[in-house]
């Protein structure tokens, strides 16, 4: 969801749930997801990442709300 409205910009509210939104950061995502599906997934993967959507600026600028649950064990992970 998150990839969704940072690269169209056509979303006003998304979910994000913390351990896939930096999955470059998460080892599951990162190595066995990625490389199943992308060819290159350390040149592709920041394309796929939120944080790194937004780290490099690469994103609509459309005002969002994202909501995390509070209960989301991983919701620290968000901050990296």
């Amino acid at each position: 969801a998150l990839i969704s409205a940072f690269k169209t910009g056509a979303y006003r509210s998304v979910s994000a749930f913390a351990p896939i939104s930096n999955p470059s950061k998460n080892p599951f995502w990162a190595g066995k997801a990625f490389n199943f599906f992308l060819n290159k997934p350390e040149e592709e993967g920041p394309a796929y990442d939120a944080t790194e959507l937004v780290r490099n600026g690469n994103y609509h600028k459309t005002p969002l709300f994202i909501d995390v649950a509070s209960n989301d064990q991983f919701k620290e992970k968000l901050l990296i």
